[in-house]
């Protein structure tokens, strides 16, 4: 018998036991390692929801934002991580760049929800960014034409901008706005802050006669 054949026997099966425990490890490190992970996350989740529930907005928002790193589509944690942000106090800017960022995420995950788009229109108009106020109302009339909300959130943005052009596009955003509204048997909410911010165009319209602007801005304050 061949001793030097022996040993190549010997010396195979040895790395062919050696693999298969070096396969095992890996997959065991693998396995351990996506456990402890599951586990972190899920007691971030846990942390996050319970210091929400408590008024606890710093922890929540931390904490919400560790689970949020490997699970950002999460609408339900999105939403309290936005609002846990917006709630601390003192309100830091990088509180405010997290709601907004949390705001933007669920407005790509979920179009056709209203809510984030009127909490991002609030905080633009709060901070005077008054062009991403106006792109973003008109994203969401993309998503639902006619949308009296939406539509006010424009006009409202334009109104802002102190413009000439602007201030016309918005006379006649709001003015039709005004006109659906009050045909109808109840006007919703959005008719009376239409007919505040027309007041606003009329009395701006005519800055050398001060009597006119105040009468047509009268006027459109008696339909509010």
């Amino acid at each position: 018998m061949n001793p030097q054949r022996n040993r190549g026997k010997v010396n195979l099966k040895a790395a062919l036991i050696l693999g298969s425990v070096m396969g095992v490890l890996i997959v065991a490190a693998g396995v351990g390692w996506y456990v402890r992970k599951a586990s972190m996350l899920r007691n971030a989740r846990i942390e996050g929801r319970q210091a929400y529930e408590q008024g606890d907005w710093e922890t929540a928002a931390r904490s919400l934002r560790r689970y949020l790193l490997s699970r950002p589509d999460d609408t339900e944690i999105l939403r309290a991580y936005a609002d846990a942000n917006l709630r601390v106090r003192p309100l830091e800017r990088p509180n405010l760049a997290a709601a907004m960022d949390g705001y933007e995420r669920l407005i790509r995950l979920e179009p056709d929800s209203v809510e984030p788009y009127e909490a991002l229109c609030r905080l633009y108009s709060e901070t005077g960014d008054h062009g991403r106020m106006a792109y973003l109302a008109r994203q969401r009339l993309k998503q639902a034409p006619g949308d009296p909300q939406a539509t006010l959130w424009l006009g409202d943005a334009l109104v802002a901008t102190h413009r000439a052009d602007a201030a016309g596009e918005a006379r006649t955003l709001l003015t039709a706005l005004v006109a659906r509204l009050e045909a109808q048997p109840d006007p919703q909410d959005s008719h009376a802050p239409a007919c505040r911010l027309l007041a606003e165009l009329e009395r701006r319209r005519y800055p050398s006669n001060p009597t006119r602007a105040a009468g047509e801005g009268l006027a459109w304050l008696a339909r509010a």
